[in-house]
């Protein structure tokens, strides 16, 4: 995945990202591909570059992350990276809120069974399917102080 806007010093994109995903994982995952296998809300389908979507940092810190896997040790400066492909969940009792500062939590999700299918029949598609798939653990979530404030309205076609 290339840097977006040329990225911030340090940050790992392209090739060197690519190599040190390996490193890691022995594969690049999903998240980080250009052209990922699974359906993504962010970026928008409408944009191609990765790690774009609308009131989004372009790169996050992916050491807190890498440590919840056993990758790495505590983190002792951030790793940063182009914010990944993903997708973003609500529950029903949130789709019709006026705006309101919603919490965001990170969650990485291990089990391609639980990726959301594009048309949101199948997958993690509320919050506690997505907890179910960490309690199970199909799933990792890391923790974040990162909020968004927007309103959330079903659609006249009553997609969500």
């Amino acid at each position: 995945m290339p840097c977006p806007n040329g990225g911030r010093p340090g940050e790992l994109c392209g090739s060197a990202l690519g190599t040190t995903l390996i490193s890691l994982f022995g594969f690049v995952p999903e998240a980080w591909k250009t052209h990922p296998l699974v359906s993504t809300q962010c970026p928008d389908p409408n944009n191609p570059v990765p790690g774009t979507c609308t009131m989004h940092a372009s790169s996050v810190d992916l050491s807190v992350t890498l440590n919840a896997l056993g990758k790495t040790g505590p983190p002792t400066a951030p790793v940063f990276v182009p914010t990944p492909n993903h997708d973003h969940v609500i529950d029903n009792s949130r789709v019709n809120a006026n705006p309101i500062w919603w919490e965001v939590r990170p969650v990485l999700i291990l089990d391609q069974s639980d990726w959301p299918a594009a048309d949101g029949s199948s997958g993690i598609t509320s919050s506690k399917a997505m907890d179910d798939a960490e309690a199970a653990g199909r799933a990792i979530e890391v923790g974040s102080n990162f909020f968004l404030f927007f309103s959330s309205h079903l659609s006249s076609h009553g997609s969500h």
